[in-house]
């Protein structure tokens, strides 16, 4: 199903297996980056960030992806430069990394922000991770963010991604004229 949003300039898809939506063309093929933690943001800067993805898609469908690619978003806000997400994986093993890798220059270089254990669910067969911090500052020169989410369990061959089906979740800054009357995600 495609939607095309009245004044925007963008068209809107939509992943039936999972109920996802992407920006179309969102691809980007990915180069080699250095894994940097991120500065904090400058005082006084304001932003707003347009998310082009359902920013917490329905409970069944986190829960379906969960148990198909052994990861998924629950949810994510963007607001002003702070950056809150919410991620289940399935409980493979006791050891496990979770990680939001992000980019604001098309795949050219890339930060991997390490989510935190939070809780179980489902009676432990699912874990929830957190994340809460401040955007990298080169996020302040760019017009698109995109991320995807990777899992490693220890004693576990391979990652697993959770990439909104091969386009990547994104957000895109408003323009100027928009920031006044915003609500940001």
């Amino acid at each position: 199903m495609s939607l095309r949003a009245a004044g925007a300039n963008y068209e809107r898809q939509w992943d039936d297996d999972y109920g996802f939506g992407f920006e179309e063309g969102a691809v980007a093929e990915r180069a080699a980056g250095v894994d940097k933690p991120p500065k904090p943001a400058p005082l006084g800067y304001s932003t707003c960030w347009r998310p082009l993805f359902s920013t917490q898609p329905p409970t069944d469908a986190v829960e379906r992806r969960v148990a198909d690619e052994k990861i998924a978003m629950e949810s994510v806000r963007l607001e002003t430069m702070a950056l809150e997400a919410s991620v289940q994986v399935q409980n493979l093993g006791p050891v496990k990394q979770v990680w939001l890798r992000l980019t604001d220059s098309s795949w050219r270089h890339h930060t991997d922000l390490h989510l935190q254990f939070a809780n179980q669910l489902d009676d432990g067969a699912v874990d929830r991770f957190t994340l809460r911090t401040c955007l990298p500052i080169s996020a302040f020169e760019s017009q698109r963010l995109e991320f995807a989410l990777g899992f490693r369990v220890e004693g576990v061959e391979g990652e697993f991604w959770d990439n909104n089906s091969g386009f990547n979740y994104a957000f895109e800054r408003l323009p100027q004229l928009h920031r006044a009357s915003c609500a940001c995600y």
